[in-house]
């Protein structure tokens, strides 16, 4: 299982995102605003993916493009996310 602490950042250039990257940050803001945390399959469904890799990857990206900061919880989460 992967665990990720997410942090959402101010002032975000959404013109700079895909469209799938947005839905996929409007899905984080909106499941994390609930409070708690929230299950890969919960978001996995949502999006409409069986598999988690692309998920990883929209996350990634939004991270890269200065929409969030991600910190997985351990060092083996670290490598599986990189």
């Amino acid at each position: 299982m992967i665990s990720m602490i997410i942090e959402f950042l101010d002032n975000v250039d959404r013109a700079v995102a895909t469209p799938l990257q947005l839905e996929t940050y409007d899905l984080l803001r909106a499941k994390m605003a609930e409070g708690g945390d929230v299950p890969l399959a919960d978001l996995l469904e949502a999006l409409g993916l069986r598999d988690h890799r692309p998920l990883i990857s929209r996350i990634k990206h939004l991270a890269e493009k200065g929409f969030l900061r991600l910190r997985p919880e351990t060092d083996e989460e670290q490598v599986a996310v990189a």
